[in-house]
């Protein structure tokens, strides 16, 4: 053995929630908001790692299982993260035969890490081909062809849209699992990486950092964001710059030729840093690949707000340039043409470029695997007649009521389950109608599968918020949701009243500004290793993106009532805003306070909001961070990943100034609210408003999107613990 630790002796608490699954994994692996060190700052990893050192820390384990990720297309044995690490498999887990010659620039291993150990078969509870001693890598390879992992071939995108494709990603998991040592776990995962499909096998190890409690929850980002035959570009301008510069730069602009995916006399051209920014698709990732879950608290509500307040936030936008409100695309559209198509010029990690999707298609049955688009109207009709009946029927003959009581939205988790659908309590009436649109979509330039096409961006949450199709697929779907708040009971007095409370004044300031918040066009910059490129240089990409200037809230309140906590609920809203009962409310921050009996002052930083991501690393910049030790024991438990961009919590403004409300509530917490029990550091360091707290309940018991998630039928005018301030959003080109 080469550690005896109590990590080795874990049974892994999280490793029920997902080998009990029927796991819907999205592909790619996710990624969070850059917070890069400058050069002269940053700490570089040590030459050579220490295996048995490295293997001590839950870092070190972290480390030394998502480096697995890197370049999943040369073999294993290929020196890793600058050369640090090499994975040395033992003899019975190697196959000579996959050898082959040195890749050029590639750095020189060191010859300490590292070296697998050999895994006793007798450890793998799941294969019924045992052998005295070591377990051989033929039965091992035997056990994943057993069970269909083999029949997936290399360099073919996974479709985890199939049932029985995503189904792999979860039985690989499996397999591998069943090594409890985390050594013994390390080597059959190094020893299958180059036998399976990359995407296969890239999705099973994401189940499996999820499902250790020796590791941590922190992912890397998915380099499906550069764009195709970029690499060419990239070696050229890196030849243009001195050889001597540390860290050259590439630039990649969608805005711009030759990357930006819309003419300027298009109109949707315009919210190119909306659709094609990295880490707001990494966002959606990651999101996906969290809430594949069933056990999470209230998943199939978050599966609702996420994308209600995504769509509402894509809305907000186009209204700031004079365009119309999404299109929802409905049913009686899915036999006539989708006028806008989309290119997305993008590079996939693995096999070909993501598909194209021409001007005018029409969406058409998928013969190949005999799916008729009528079945989604099957579904549709159904999930529509349950809202209408206020009950859904389960599997088993059982009713289950889609109501709200006592404060709380009863109905809303059961309904998201039912439509995206994962946990759904009856998936043979209610089907899969997210998830099957998505696919429709997606396959929609050969529905016959008779040109053996690749699917378009609309089939992984990595990409597909990338098409605007995409925003007119979920206002279909998000209308089935406002169908179901509308059938609820308006907010009662007491729900939306908090007596001996009152706002005196809410502001925002920006550079000593009042009411006024300040968005620009800055860049934005990821890390990658450079040998892609034909460079041993460390690559900085960098790319246009929206940003905005720090701010703060300040909120004078005054209580009648001592020591009494409240919810402080936060939004912006256009004053143009369409319809008033269903105003386009931006959440921007969410949090609990103790107010004193009194005037209290509120000061709130837009750093601290609990809507967006804290941080986003690519692959390079996790393992530095794992490897030199900049990285907390609580970053590591974090949802690293998870939680709408923080350069795009400020929709944008124009030149002259847009006009929003600024919208602020202090509201009552519930009997047995769970904000009271959460744990004030973790609700801190999270972004719970989307992703909520790893392990915990939502720290807010009240409906997500509270008083906006129902029509509103109310005033602001007359309540004491809600106002509205008038704000400007001024745009400034950098």
């Amino acid at each position: 053995r080469v550690v005896q630790s109590v990590e080795e002796q874990t049974h892994y608490r999280k490793m029920k929630n997902y080998i009990s699954l029927n796991i819907f994994i999205l592909s790619s692996i996710a990624w969070a908001q850059i917070n890069f060190p400058t050069p002269q700052t940053r700490q570089t990893p040590q030459t050579s790692l220490d295996f048995r050192e490295t293997l001590e820390s839950r870092a070190g384990r972290h480390l030394l299982l998502v480096t697995l990720l890197e370049n999943l297309n040369q073999p294993v044995s290929e020196p890793r993260f600058k050369g640090s690490i090499t994975y040395q498999l033992p003899s019975a887990l190697k196959d000579d035969s996959t050898s082959v010659g040195k890749v050029p620039n590639r750095a020189p291993a060191s010859p300490s890490c590292c070296q697998l150990e050999d895994v006793p078969s007798s450890s793998s509870t799941v294969s019924s081909r045992q052998r005295a001693g070591s377990l051989l890598l033929p039965d091992l390879l035997g056990e994943c062809s057993s069970r269909g992992i083999m029949n997936i071939e290399r360099g073919q995108h996974l479709r985890l849209f199939n049932n029985t494709e995503k189904q792999l990603t979860q039985t690989l998991a499996e397999i591998l699992l069943a090594r409890t040592s985390f050594t013994h776990l390390l080597s059959v995962t190094a020893a299958v990486r180059d036998f399976v499909n990359q995407e296969l096998f890239k999705e099973a190890l994401l189940i499996i950092i999820l499902s250790r409690d020796d590791v941590g929850m922190v992912m890397p980002m998915s380099p499906e964001f550069l764009p195709t035959n970029f690499a060419d570009t990239a070696k050229q301008m890196l030849e243009d710059q001195s050889p001597d510069t540390e860290n050259p730069v590439v630039n990649v602009n969608w805005n711009e030729p030759p990357y930006q995916t819309f003419d300027q006399s298009e109109p949707e051209y315009n919210l190119w840093y909306f659709r094609e920014d990295p880490e707001a698709n990494s966002h959606h990732l990651y999101w996906h690949v969290l809430f594949n879950n069933a056990s999470l608290d209230r998943r199939g509500e978050f599966f609702f707000y996420m994308h209600r307040q995504m769509l509402v936030r894509y809305n907000v936008e186009r209204l700031t340039h004079g365009l119309p409100q999404i299109k929802s695309l409905t049913p009686d559209t899915w036999d006539k043409p989708i006028p806008l198509g989309y290119f997305p010029k993008l590079g996939a990690e693995i096999g070909t470029p993501y598909q194209g999707r021409p001007d005018n298609l029409v969406l058409a049955d998928l013969t190949d695997i005999g799916l008729p688009l009528s079945l989604m109207e099957d579904w549709y009709r159904e999930i529509e007649m349950a809202i209408k009946n206020k009950r859904v029927s389960a599997a088993d003959g059982s009713t289950i009521n889609l109501q709200a009581a006592g404060g709380r939205d009863e109905g809303i988790s059961v309904l998201g389950d039912i439509i995206e659908s994962l946990n759904s309590v009856n998936g043979q009436l209610y089907g899969s109608l997210h998830n099957i649109g998505h696919v429709f979509i997606a396959r929609i330039t050969d529905p016959s599968g008779r040109h053996l096409a690749d699917t378009g961006v609309m089939n992984g949450p990595a990409t597909s918020m990338r098409d605007p199709v995409f925003y007119r697929w979920h206002q279909f779907i998000d209308d089935i949701f406002s169908d179901y708040k509308a059938s609820l009971p308006k907010y009662t007095e007491a729900e939306l009243s908090f007596p001996g409370v009152k706002i005196l004044k809410s502001q925002v300031m920006t550079n000593r500004t009042k009411n006024e918040l300040h968005t620009l066009t800055d860049q934005g910059e990821i890390l990658v290793p450079g040998l892609d490129f034909g460079s041993n240089r460390t690559v900085r990409v960098r790319y246009n993106r929206l940003n905005h200037q720090p701010f703060q809230f300040s909120i004078l309140v005054s209580s009648k009532l001592a020591k009494v906590k409240a919810k402080v609920r936060i939004f912006l809203i256009p004053k143009e805003t369409p319809d008033q009962t269903a105003p386009l409310a931006v959440e921007v921050d969410r949090f609990l306070v103790s107010l004193n009996k009194g005037n209290n002052l509120i000061r709130r930083e837009s750093s601290q909001s609990t809507v967006s991501g804290k941080r986003q690393r690519s692959l390079l910049e996790l393992q530095e961070a794992l490897s030199s030790g900049n990285i907390t024991e609580s970053e590591l438990s974090q949802f690293e990943g998870c939680g709408w961009p923080a350069h795009l919590l400020v929709p944008r403004g124009t030149s002259n100034g847009s006009s929003f409300s600024l919208f602020v509530m202090l509201s009552k917490l519930l009997p047995g609210d769970a904000a009271l029990s959460a744990d004030p550091q973790a609700v801190a360091d999270s972004a719970f408003v989307h992703c909520g707290l790893a392990g915990r309940q939502v720290p807010d018991s009240r409906p997500m999107g509270f008083p906006f998630d129902r029509p509103v039928g109310w005033r602001v005018e007359g309540r004491s613990n809600m106002a509205l301030t008038e704000v400007q959003i001024i745009h400034q080109e950098v």
